[in-house]
């Protein structure tokens, strides 16, 4: 009967999952990709009165996140769309709701993909994604199962392809770091200490702190082949603040890629 009953209350827990989501609000920047673009080489570039100097949540709250007025305005629509349990993130730059189903009867109000149409939306949304508990589940469980594609890829290799000698690394515990790189990138403590085990046994673990906290989940790597990687490695005795947020690309005008860049505190 024990058995029977804890089979019965998961059974309850997945239906009642599978009939809510959560729709997440991305709401425009009050700085511009120029000033966050300055910002980031103020603080990357040696002899910049800025260098080193990384900003708090709060600072950064105030560079990426919206205006009040477009927040106020954010929650306001997802409370008018039935809308429960509404979260403004840390940095102020995304807003959530938890809906249940059935959303609504008026076609005119959600789209075929159980979006909101356009045009209700408040000027300050950048866009809206949607998050289903039941599919998100799914796809981190064959996400998890699935075999990692092997790229031939390796610290030493990457050491190569940049000039820089295999056995380099630094050894100053006073110095931070700004961790960045192209492509999408990010670890999970479990990811971490694997790829340590794996390669790179000289991480420091106790130094590398994961801001989960304030934004985002720890999710496993996406991206194999990131620099995050040949980061971790190079500098490994440095404290590190692993960040999982999207600040948008710009154009590294050394090398002409297109990357994604994170500050942290």
């Amino acid at each position: 009967p024990r058995i029977r009953s804890r089979s019965m209350f998961n059974f309850m827990l997945v239906a009642a999952l599978a009939r809510s989501f959560d729709l997440v609000a991305h709401l425009h920047s009050s700085a511009t990709e120029l000033e966050l673009d300055a910002l980031f080489w103020r603080v990357s570039t040696p002899g910049s009165a800025d260098y080193l100097k990384f900003r708090t949540t709060t600072e950064l709250a105030a560079l990426v996140g919206a205006s009040d007025r477009v927040v106020q305005e954010t929650v306001a629509w997802l409370r008018d769309l039935n809308g429960t349990q509404i979260r403004v993130s840390t940095l102020r730059h995304t807003v959530t709701a938890t809906f249940h189903l059935p959303t609504s009867s008026s076609s005119s109000i959600w789209s075929a993909r159980g979006l909101p149409a356009k045009a209700s939306q408040p000027p300050g949304v950048l866009l809206v994604t949607r998050r289903d508990a039941l599919l998100e589940g799914t796809a981190q469980s064959r996400a998890r199962a699935a075999p990692r594609p092997s790229f031939g890829y390796s610290i030493e290799a990457q050491k190569k392809a940049y000039g820089m000698p295999v056995d380099l690394a630094t050894t100053n515990p006073q110095t931070l770091q700004m961790v960045w790189g192209p492509g999408t990138f990010g670890y999970s403590p479990a990811e971490l200490s694997e790829f340590k085990d794996e390669q790179c046994p000289g991480i420091n673990i106790d130094k590398i702190h994961f801001d989960t906290e304030n934004h985002g989940t720890p999710l496993p790597a996406l991206d194999p082949n990131s620099h995050l990687h040949c980061c971790s490695q190079l500098c490994h005795p440095r404290p590190t603040l692993f960040v999982h947020m999207c600040m948008g690309g710009h154009l590294d005008r050394r090398t002409g890629r297109q990357c994604t860049c994170a500050w942290g505190a």
